[in-house]
């Protein structure tokens, strides 16, 4: 599955998505001003990003297996959607 990256204002019990994309966040972590997060999808391998808590700003830090990646057939993926129900 996909995941984004949502920062929740506790005070005010709002909520807004400030990275999404295709792919999936592995890890998260945060300071003061920045966000770090490894970051994987089925065309780029597992990486560390930095962004802002804004979302803004995304940079990639490591070029993990990127040789060995590159050596490699595109892979080929397409998105299924699906409703799941709610009979709890």
């Amino acid at each position: 599955g996909l995941s984004n990256i949502v920062v929740a204002d506790v005070e005010t019990r709002t909520m807004k998505t400030i990275l999404t994309g295709d792919r999936q966040i592995t890890l998260l972590n945060g300071s003061e001003n920045l966000l770090a997060y490894m970051s994987v999808s089925p065309t780029e391998p597992g990486d560390l990003y930095t962004c802002n808590w804004k979302g803004q700003e995304e940079r990639k830090i490591t070029s993990l297996n990127r040789s060995w990646w590159n050596e490699r057939p595109a892979l080929k993926y397409e998105k299924k959607a699906f409703t799941l129900s709610d009979d709890s």
